[in-house]
This record gives C-alpha cells, sequence and structure tokens, in this order.
C-alpha cells in the first residue's frame, strides 16, 4: 500500500509526537537518576572510595566486584550508571538482564526513556521508577558508610542518619 505525502507527513507527526511524549515523561526520573548516579561517582573518587563502591554495588545488586569492573570495562559506564543499569533490570523482575538495558541505552535512549519505555511494555509497574532512584542513591549511601566506618569518621548509623541505639526498622523503636 503505498501512502501519499500527506498521509506519511501524519505518520511522521505522530511518531514524532510520541518520541517527544516518551522524552518528557521521562525527564523527571532522568534527571533523579543522573543526580543519584553523580553521588555515586562523587563516592567513588573520594579517598580509598573505588573498593566501596565495588562492595556496596556488589551487595546490593548481587553481582561480583570483579563482574562490576569487567561490565565498567565492557560498556565503559562509570559506577553510577552501572547502578543505574543494574537497578533497572532488577526492577523488571528478570525480564530484562542488565546487558540488555544497557543495550538500549546505547540505543540512544537516556535512562529516564529506558524506564519509561520498559513501563509502557509493563516490565517496570509504575510506582518503581522512584524504587530505582531510591536504589541508586543507597548504592552511594552504603559505599560511604562502609568507606566512614573503615577509616573510622563515622559509622553506618551516623552516615545513613540513624539516632544512635536506634534501629533501621520500619517502627523506629
Amino acid at each position: 500500500m503505498q501512502l501519499s505525502s500527506k498521509h506519511r507527513m501524519l505518520v511522521g507527526l505522530a511518531l514524532l509526537a510520541l518520541a517527544a511524549g516518551l522524552a518528557g515523561a521521562a525527564e523527571p526520573v532522568a534527571r533523579d537518576l543522573r543526580a543519584a548516579a553523580a553521588a555515586v561517582n562523587q563516592e567513588a573518587r573520594e579517598r580509598e572510595g573505588r573498593p566501596y563502591v565495588l562492595k556496596a554495588l556488589a551487595t546490593l545488586f548481587d553481582v561480583s566486584p570483579e563482574a562490576i569492573e569487567r561490565q565498567r570495562a565492557a560498556t565503559g559506564l562509570g559506577f553510577g550508571e552501572i547502578a543505574i543499569a543494574h537497578a533497572i533490570a532488577e526492577a523488571t523482575g528478570g525480564a530484562r538482564t542488565f546487558q540488555q538495558i544497557v543495550a538500549m541505552k546505547r540505543s540512544g535512549l537516556g535512562w529516564g526513556q529506558v524506564v519509561h519505555a520498559l513501563g509502557n511494555e509493563g516490565l517496570i509497574p509504575e510506582a518503581n521508577p522512584g524504587q530505582i532512584v531510591s536504589q541508586v542513591r543507597r548504592t552511594a549511601a552504603v559505599a560511604g558508610a562502609l568507606r566512614e566506618g573503615a577509616t573510622g569518621t563515622g559509622g553506618l548509623s551516623a552516615r545513613l542518619g540513624l539516632a544512635e541505639g536506634r534501629g533501621a526498622g520500619r517502627g523506629g523503636g
């Protein structure tokens, strides 16, 4: 079937509007993910911070520190973007792998667009974008807590803002 130039123009405008909607809807998530990734990368730049970021990533995403290093070498991503890709893959409940998430990013999508596209596919529940951002932020917090605990500049409770003698449980205590 041959489309007239008028129909081609309408299809093109519809696709453009769809792409603009995808980009616009994804922007708040993208902004939050960029900030969270920057915090992870800053932790890695802190004095002796790199091993603690590796340990935090390994612990939170159940991947060995060596695997994280291999992923960085293979993808060229920073620690923050590694955390984002793992958090997104985790949010899909196993429907997408780390490698598939990185491939989506490399196709030209921003992180927010990746999250939004997976949400449109029904792979990320509507409430999960905030959880993805929280998981990346947690990576920076855990790395900082590990580093500060090891160097004597503060313990885990102090780093995570927990009152002395109070647990991290949901009930307060």
